[in-house]
């Protein structure tokens, strides 16, 4: 698990992948919905956390959370979307 300030900085990277010009409106409405809702946020981090934690059993908080930034600041956009609409009730 990641303390306050780490979870701050993955919450800001989310709000400005949200606000980045490549990103659609829908996609960045989603996005602010993750970083806004603790509870889809928290499902979000856990579960792209476990993920990444199976993939690299031996790496340290540090190193999952600069892949975790990385992803979110870099990867998919659909990928994350994905991830998200898993935990938005519908």
């Amino acid at each position: 698990m990641f303390n306050a300030l780490q979870r701050d900085k993955l919450h800001e990277a989310l709000l400005n992948r949200a606000e980045d010009t490549n990103t659609t409106r829908n996609e960045s409405r989603m996005l602010k919905r993750a970083a806004n809702d603790r509870r889809i946020f928290d499902r979000l981090l856990d579960k792209k956390e476990a993920q990444l934690r199976r993939a690299n059993p031996k790496a340290a908080d540090g190193t999952i959370l600069k892949l975790l930034l990385d992803w979110i600041s870099n990867g998919g956009l659909a990928q994350i979307i994905a991830l998200i609409l898993q935990f938005i009730p519908k």
